[in-house]
């Protein structure tokens, strides 16, 4: 495979000491030992291989997930556990003049729709997820963040259909979102949760639906045939009616070529502190479980767990390896607020 990153940043290294997997095991799933042929062939157990599989097994298609490690092995199983909003940059202004206001408006509806998505897989398949936080709140770290997030709240309810809540930077306290901030806000749509309980509980419900997932069994060779796709997979061929590539950051320049250069990984570092107590907690001010993150260009995300431990991430770094792990976590610590680590 040809990768963007150095062979470190797909690697066990950025894994050690994982906090997210010493919150549950992960049963072992078998890896591929002979041919087959499925109707969708999935490469990549994250969130959106084993959800795309859960969902075409329900619909009656045969669906195998192919992953290289284990299920949740990369982001999907160690990210901030955000369900929210995306991240977009673009301004009303901008997609309206592109897509329309109808355009618009139906970009930010799917947003919602993802996260309801979420809330209904984990209804319905009775996952423990430690669920908390009611939306999401984002907080002005300068006087004209807090304006600009006036103007931002005027238009959720057009862009989202959800209510939204201005908070002045002399409420947050009584919130429990002490800080050094200009204020904040906070839009009801989304909630935080444990990512790995979240993948493990979606991965049982798609193969309790039929659906087969494979671990230790990279694709090495992706094949386009006139019956269909062929994989190659630890020396065996997989025959596939249609290939789902889902990889997201931990996809290759080459399989499949057309793939190269368009996507951009982009990394993050999170810590946990160990429990706080409540005289700590309160202390330090924040003793709220609403998921929170600032309003900086590369953010800072954080919240204050059920077991109170307290989450901070940050965006990584451009370089990989091991020196640039090490300067990384240092930045993360130095970032963190004091005494939270």
């Amino acid at each position: 495979m040809n990768r963007l990153f150095d062979a470190f940043a797909y690697g066990e290294g950025p894994r050690v000491m994982c906090w997210w997997d010493q919150t549950s095991d992960l049963p072992h799933r078998a890896a591929v030992r002979e041919s087959m042929h499925t109707d969708v062939a999935i490469i990549g157990a994250g969130f959106t291989g084993v959800s795309a599989a859960l969902h075409l097994a329900q619909a009656g298609i045969s669906a195998t997930v192919l992953e290289a490690e284990h299920i949740g092995w990369g982001a999907s199983g160690r990210n901030g556990g955000f369900c929210c909003l995306g991240g977009g940059m673009a301004p009303d202004a901008t997609l309206d003049r592109r897509f329309g206001r109808a355009g618009r408006i139906a970009f930010h509806r799917t947003e919602l729709e993802a996260v309801a998505l979420v809330e209904r897989m984990v209804s319905e398949h009775g996952i423990d997820i430690d669920r908390h936080s009611n939306g999401e709140t984002v907080l002005a770290h300068r006087p004209k963040d807090f304006d600009a997030l006036a103007v931002h709240g005027r238009s959720v309810a057009e862009n989202y259909g959800v209510g939204h809540r201005l908070h002045s930077a002399g409420e947050l306290h009584a919130l429990g979102l002490a800080g050094p901030f200009h204020g904040g806000l906070t839009v009801e749509a989304g909630f935080a949760l444990n990512p790995r309980k979240y993948i493990e509980g979606l991965s049982r419900a798609a193969e309790d639906a039929g659906a087969r997932i494979f671990e230790r069994s990279a694709v090495t060779e992706l094949t386009a045939k006139i019956e269909g796709w062929s994989l190659r997979v630890n020396g065996h061929q997989i025959r596939a009616d249609h290939v789902i590539i889902a990889t997201n950051g931990y996809s290759s320049e080459d399989l499949p070529q057309w793939l190269g250069g368009r996507y951009l990984p982009s990394q993050s570092n999170v810590i946990v502190t160990r429990p706080l107590d409540e005289g700590e907690l309160s202390a330090a001010g924040w003793t709220t479980d609403q998921m929170a993150y600032d309003t900086r260009n590369l953010l800072h995300y954080f919240r204050l767990m059920p077991d109170r431990r307290f989450l901070f991430g940050m965006r990584g770094g451009i370089f990989t390896g091991q020196a640039a792990e090490h300067r990384a976590f240092g930045k993360i610590r130095s970032n963190t607020p004091a005494g939270a680590v």
